[in-house]
């Protein structure tokens, strides 16, 4: 019974440990490409603002 239960701990801790390593891969996946959308926008509103200005 003691060894079931540990076998259980073990595999849901894994599963966990994977879940959370899913989870934050995805969220930087996401972050970096709307940090990306962000500043691409930025430059490209920049740059066509300036050469509106001139």
């Amino acid at each position: 019974m003691v060894i079931v239960t540990v076998a259980f701990a073990t595999a849901a801790t894994a599963f966990m440990i994977m879940v959370v390593i899913v989870v934050m891969t995805t969220a930087t996946r996401l972050v970096d490409m709307a940090v990306s959308n962000l500043i691409f926008r930025r430059c490209a509103h920049g740059n066509h603002f300036y050469g509106e200005s001139q």
